[in-house]
Formats: C-alpha cells, sequence, structure tokens
C-alpha cells in the first residue's frame, strides 16, 4: 500500500513497508536510502523531515508541526513500517526508552568528613517532578520498576 503526500512543493511516495520515493526536476523518481545510525532524514527544499514522521503524515494525516512525537513500537528508530510506528506524547515516548535506569547515586559530604551515599529515584508525571530516596542501589531499582508499572500506561 502506498500514498501519494505533497511537502513543500515536492511530491512523495510512502510505501507501508517504510520506503519512500521522492521525484526529482530532471523528471524521475528516485527511492530514498540512509546509512545513518541516527533516524532517517529526508532534506526538502534545506528543511529536513524524519521519515517516521512523514509515514505518519501520509497514513494517518499527521500533522509535521504537532508537538506530538512519532514513536517505534518494537525500539528500532530504523524500521519505519507503518505498523510499527504510533503516536504519543513527549512524556509517553521517555517511558519507553531502555538507556535510562531511573535513579542516581547521590553522595554528600558529611561536616567530620565522612561519606554518606543514597539513591535518588527520579520520575516523571503529568509534568510533575517526583523523587525519592532510598539507602541501596537495589531498593532503589526495584522502587523505579514499581512506579513505572504504575504511572506508565500507555
Amino acid at each position: 500500500m502506498f500514498e501519494l503526500i505533497q511537502v513543500d512543493g515536492v511530491d512523495l511516495i510512502c510505501y507501508d513497508n517504510g520506503d519512500i520515493w521522492k521525484w526529482f526536476r530532471n523528471c524521475k523518481w528516485k527511492k530514498y536510502e540512509s546509512n545513518d545510525p541516527h533516524y532517517y532524514r529526508i532534506r526538502i527544499n534545506r528543511q529536513r523531515y524524519t521519515i517516521h514522521r512523514l509515514m505518519m503524515k501520509a497514513f494517518r494525516n499527521f500533522d509535521l508541526k504537532s508537538e506530538l512525537v512519532v514513536d517505534h513500537r518494537n525500539g528500532n528508530i530504523h524500521d519505519n513500517r507503518l505498523e510499527n510506528l504510533f503516536v504519543v506524547t513527549s512524556q509517553q515516548n521517555n517511558w519507553n526508552r531502555k538507556d535510562v535506569k531511573g535513579y542516581s547515586k547521590r553522595i554528600y559530604i558529611k561536616n567530620d568528613g565522612s561519606k554518606s551515599i543514597t539513591w535518588r529515584i527520579n520520575f516523571m508525571v503529568n509534568g510533575k517532578k517526583m523523587r525519592q530516596t532510598v539507602d541501596t542501589e537495589e531498593k532503589a531499582h526495584l522502587e523505579y520498576l514499581k512506579l513505572k508499572k504504575l504511572y506508565h500506561i500507555i
């Protein structure tokens, strides 16, 4: 399945498998290909667009200037198949990050020169920061997972 869209006066054909073809002035279509380690982007009239946002524009009438985020279900940013993409808020997108521990080590130097080590759990719900302090890394990890299960529901 494919959709024809126009972005900044340039015609694009978007296929549901994530392929995008761009119309060039010399009257030919060319498939967009990238080996970029980051999000795949296409340049149109000096403006850069990510492929996954263009896919949502083509198939789901997504506004490219929207504050909403297009997320990848399987976490692979190069898998731009339509079935792998969905629209979420910025907060929901951060919930899906795999590289976040959710807690940090805090070291305090007391007046007598001794160190006090605690672990702070950092969490955000509806734009409000939540913090909790525990005494071991294991407790911090378990508490973070408990909070994530409670609040991070998509």
